[in-house]
């Protein structure tokens, strides 16, 4: 203990002998650990923490997938939920969640929150208690004449009511429904979705008062919106777990062959696989940064173990063992580590701090975590340890053949040359490792330019205003007759080109929207879910407000009203899947089964993204609103408002906003944001992991260029007597630079082929993050090779000029 304290001591001392070079190594140090240790605060918070729940370990996430269509999704219905509760025994209890909006009263303005509707065992299955308060009973959550209650999320507490425990047991306005607050939820839980922190808990009992009309999906299979999860009995497997469920599933698929024919229950782990995902695209890219800069210290060193050689030797000489020394430079490589690591928890904490404001804007708060807590403080604590060990081995073992007469020598001739191959080596390896990353980062980059480029189906660019509105104050049967009204008041505001009104426009992520059987008279009965298609309600206008080309027909009009025949307008996908190779316009189906609605087609739009903008082309239609009574029996609904502007769209949201109020004061805009914003914040998750990728590869190649820099000035200095020779026997500047550059390139060009091989042979491992561009694009390799040749060439000039410069003479007596 005491000589390793001493070693410390005396690490120290040596670092204040060299501090530009101790400097730029705690700097490497402290970018290389910080970046891994803020990187690792995203992936813990997305991926790898468990849930804070008793034993988390037992939680499942249970899908329910059809095999003929598994990127359909894997949500379950409350007749499957029930059956999973009441059949199986592998679970010691299962429950289900289901995201929804809840519109909150708070004195004359309304607020959207992010609701979970939940099973009545949801809290027992989690074991999760109330910090204040108490979460409901089983008797209370699944009676059908339950009085309303709720659980407010602590951070919607602390947010909105200044975490005034009084509030429990008062009452809350929802959906115009007196709800009372029964419980506030601990800090520690937040859901089970990183991205999203519910800030309302209500049971399914409470959901059906607050909008009646949702009882009717309890009776039906199809209707699959819940979010399953279970705690596997003591000593079950996810093996064991899934096996049941099979059997639960052939169960169902006799009871409701026509919707369960074909699915399968699986169990996976609570935290959804595409996070998994991208967790380890971000650790492997952080990663390849620290390995940069542990090359950048290694060789550092490496340069100071040659200057030091002779002291080295000379101490062996006097009788210091090899271990001994190698332990002193182990020790200071240790201390410098160390420096860095501090500083590193400076920089994470300020990386962790920003990551919020980087946020996609999303109509509900993002509810990331991230925080530096004791888990990543401990995954920071062994980055440091692994990277000193790293960037210290080298030059630690580089003492091992020391002699003094050899040491002495060296310096005398300016020799070491096969010491010269580590450092050469370790650069080889830094470009290498650098044109990795930044292959990454430009399939990245290019990957969100190709999402970007796709053409969703509508003006994505326009200058449009996209408002939900709140019409629940608005009785039923005056709906229609204020829609006309505000277009039309709308429609004829200076400025304003165009208004509709829809059930929910393209990309707006709220759940898979909804979907409904198209049934063919005359042709097979198809498969379940053969001739499901999703679709909105919209009012006259849709299409040529939001920008939609007509492909064949006509839009829906004013003349599709409550009295005239229903109409619908497919899209391309739709009317292929359909008819193949037909004409549709003119052509009937029923809504929903053979007993459903005649619907005539009248028109065919262009296919568009209407979930999510990577989506494959799904089938869709559109549904007159001023129909919506005579197609599914009663309201539909229709909340969300588009308005399409001259100019800046911006500068008329306050004219929206009172036009909403004076047609009628009972109607309310709950929120408002333009076409250009919506997309922007579609694309906010894609857009978060090319910034973070990008910036570690712009880390990535600043710390290649430093190690390439440091490695060519050294040679410069270690080959000054040389130089000096060559330009006294007449060696033109010119040449002594195209030396100099030539080394320099030569290292450059190995670890760009050796760094593009292994990109081209690994790329594939980038195919599950990467949209419409191949994991091998040619103009991605050859830019990354070129942005490495051009900053090879930037971090040479500098020491090529001092090579250039050198004064013969005062080489001469130098050597």
């Amino acid at each position: 203990m005491n000589s390793l304290l001493q070693d410390l001591t005396f690490g120290v001392r040596m670092l204040r002998t060299s501090p530009v070079l101790s400097a730029v190594a705690i700097v490497t140090f402290a970018l290389g650990i910080g970046v891994n240790v803020a990187i690792f605060s995203v992936v813990d918070a997305i991926a790898l923490r468990p849930l804070r729940v008793p034993a988390p370990d037992r939680i499942v996430r249970i899908l329910n997938q059809d095999s003929a269509h598994p990127e359909r999704g894997a949500a379950s219905s409350w007749i499957e939920l029930q059956a999973l509760r009441h059949e199986s025994r592998a679970f010691a209890g299962v429950t289900a969640a289901e995201r929804r909006g809840v519109i909150v009263r708070d004195g004359d303005e309304s607020r959207l929150l992010l609701t979970n509707v939940v099973a009545d065992n949801y809290f027992d299955v989690f074991r999760v208690t109330a910090s204040i308060g108490r979460t409901f009973t089983a008797a209370e959550a699944g009676g059908t004449n339950s009085q309303p209650i709720l659980l407010l999320s602590h951070e919607y507490w602390q947010r909105r009511y200044n975490a005034d425990p009084a509030i429990v047991g008062q009452t809350i306005i929802a959906s115009d429904v007196a709800c009372t607050v029964i419980g506030i939820l601990p800090r520690h839980f937040r859901g089970t979705e990183p991205f999203l922190n519910p800030d309302v808990y209500l049971p399914v009992s409470t959901w059906m008062v607050l909008v009646p009309g949702d009882r009717v999906r309890l009776e039906r299979p199809r209707s699959r919106n819940l979010e399953v999860f279970g705690r596997l009995q003591p000593g079950v497997t996810h093996v064991q777990a899934s096996a049941a469920l099979a059997a639960i599933q052939q169960d169902l698929a006799g009871r409701f062959p026509e919707e369960e024919t074909g699915r399968r229950f699986t169990v996976r782990t609570p935290r959804a696989p595409q996070m998994v995902i991208i967790a380890s695209l971000l650790l492997s890219v952080a990663a390849l940064v620290l390995v940069i800069a542990c090359v950048n210290v290694a060789n550092l060193l490496l340069v100071r173990s040659e200057a030091r050689r002779v002291e080295i030797a000379t101490r062996l000489a006097l009788g210091a063992s090899r271990y001994r020394t190698m332990q002193q430079l182990a020790a200071e490589t240790f201390v410098l580590a160390g420096c860095g690591a501090v500083a590193a928890t400076l920089l994470a904490m300020w990386v962790i701090n920003l990551l919020p404001s980087l946020m996609p804007d999303m109509e509900f708060r993002v509810g990331l975590d991230f925080r530096l807590d004791a888990r990543v403080l401990l995954f920071g604590a062994l980055a440091s340890l692994i990277a000193a060990m790293v960037a210290g081995l080298l030059p630690a073992l580089s003492t091992k053949d020391v002699a003094l007469a050899t040491a002495m020598t060296n310096v005398i001739n300016a020799a070491g040359g096969r010491r010269g191959w580590w450092r050469d080596g370790l650069v080889v390896g830094q470009i290498t490792v650098t044109v990795v990353l930044l292959i990454a980062a430009g399939l990245l980059l290019r990957s969100l330019g190709a999402i970007g480029a796709l053409d969703p189906g509508f003006d994505a660019r326009g200058n449009m205003l996209i408002s939900r509105i709140d019409m629940r104050k608005l009785p039923t049967p005056q709906e229609h007759a204020y829609f006309r009204a505000l277009t039309g008041r709308l429609s004829a505001t200076p400025g304003i080109t165009g208004t509709t009104v829809a059930s929910r426009v393209p990309l707006w992520g709220s759940g898979g929207g909804a979907a409904a059987m198209a049934w063919i008279p005359g042709l097979p009965r198809p498969d379940a879910d053969g001739r499901r298609i999703g679709f909105a309600v919209v009012s006259p206008g849709y299409f040529a407000t939001l920008g939609t080309r007509i492909v064949r027909g006509r839009e829906i009009a004013d003349g599709d009203h409550e009295t005239s025949a229903p109409v619908a307008v497919l899209n391309e996908s739709a009317a292929h899947m359909m008819w193949p190779g037909e004409d549709p316009i003119g052509k009937h189906f029923r809504l929903n089964g053979p007993k459903g609605r005649d619907v005539e087609v009248v028109g065919v739009a262009q296919d568009g993204r209407y979930l999510d903008l990577t989506e494959s082309q799904r089938a869709y239609m559109f549904l007159p609103l001023f129909q919506e009574a005579q197609l599914f029996g009663s309201r539909w609904g229709a909340d969300v408002l588009v308005v399409r502007t001259a100019g800046d769209a911006t500068a008329l949201a306050s004219t929206v906003r009172d036009t909403v109020r004076s047609v009628d004061p009972s109607v309310a805009v709950l929120s408002i944001t333009t076409m250009n914003r919506h997309v922007r914040s579609s694309l906010s998750s894609d857009r978060l992991i090319v910034q973070l990728a990008a910036s570690m590869g712009a880390l990535g190649l600043v710390l290649a260029a430093i190690g390439l820099f440091g490695v060519v000035s050294y040679s410069v200095t270690r080959r000054t007597r040389e130089i000096g020779v060559r330009i006294a026997l007449g060696a033109a500047p010119g040449r002594i630079m195209r030396l100099v550059f030539g080394r320099a390139l030569l290292l450059a060009g190995l670890g760009i082929t050796f760094g593009v091989t292994l990109a081209f042979s690994f790329g594939r491992l980038m195919s599950s993050v990467v949209y419409g561009v191949s994991v091998r694009d040619p103009l991605t390799f050859v830019a990354a090779a070129a942005t490495m040749a051009l900053v090879t060439f930037a971090g040479a000039a500098i020491p090529a000029h001092r090579a250039a410069s050198i004064d013969p003479i005062r080489a001469l007596r130098q050597g």
